[in-house]
């Protein structure tokens, strides 16, 4: 049982590390690489990105049984390559979309920058969304500037407080669309525990190994 996770956080290893603890899979199973770089080529617009993102993908494929690509940045550079790979490569934030779709009809997607949101909602209609499903992908307000600033703890709260009053409004799941948001779960105060990349995307993981080792 082999998962290799391509990140562009370092912060990020702990998160899943932690989240695969709690899903019982053995603490050698995991294979991280952080790739800053790819992240920043995509800020810059690099036009070799998809080639620079696949090559990463590619050479992860060659000693695991399942990738995932836990940065949403990433993700639209690796979506042909997921659609073909014979090693199952799994987008992080598709899959986390197409789990909210699955649960609800009225879905607040929480982001951490107006482009990021705009992707988000490109996303979801990827991802299968029905004409009568309402998908909001929101800004957490400020969010963006405290985590340039470095507060990433004033990026939780803010996260924290958007999810409640997302809640409060009705929606009916809410959807943590960055990995490193799930650090704000331990203070809301919601009904419904809002959904999360790291528990979605590696209970999607050992779902394909566990029908792969069933054949």
């Amino acid at each position: 049982m082999r998962i290799a996770l391509l990140h562009t956080f370092e912060t990020n290893i702990a998160i899943f590390t932690q989240t695969a603890a709690r899903l019982g899979l053995p603490a050698d199973s995991l294979k991280h690489a952080v790739r800053a770089d790819l992240r920043a080529a995509a800020e810059a617009g690099a036009p070799d990105l998809e080639q620079q993102v696949c090559a990463a993908l590619e050479t992860l494929s060659q000693a695991a049984d399942v990738v995932v690509l836990t940065c949403s940045t990433l993700s639209g550079a690796a979506r042909a390559l997921a659609a073909t790979s014979p090693v199952p490569i799994l987008r992080a934030d598709y899959v986390l979309a197409q789990r909210a779709l699955q649960a609800s009809d009225s879905i607040v997607a929480l982001c951490a920058t107006d482009a990021s949101a705009l992707y988000t909602q490109r996303l979801f209609e990827e991802a299968g969304k029905r004409a009568a499903q309402r998908v909001e992908a929101r800004v957490v307000p400020d969010c963006g500037l405290q985590l340039q600033r470095g507060n990433t703890q004033a990026a939780l709260r803010l996260t924290a407080l958007a999810a409640e009053q997302a809640s409060q409004q009705g929606a009916t799941e809410v959807v943590l669309m960055h990995p490193w948001m799930e650090g704000a779960l331990a203070t809301m105060a919601t009904d419904r525990v809002p959904l999360s990349s790291a528990p979605v995307s590696l209970s999607a993981a050992l779902n394909i190994l566990q029908a792969t080792s069933a054949d």
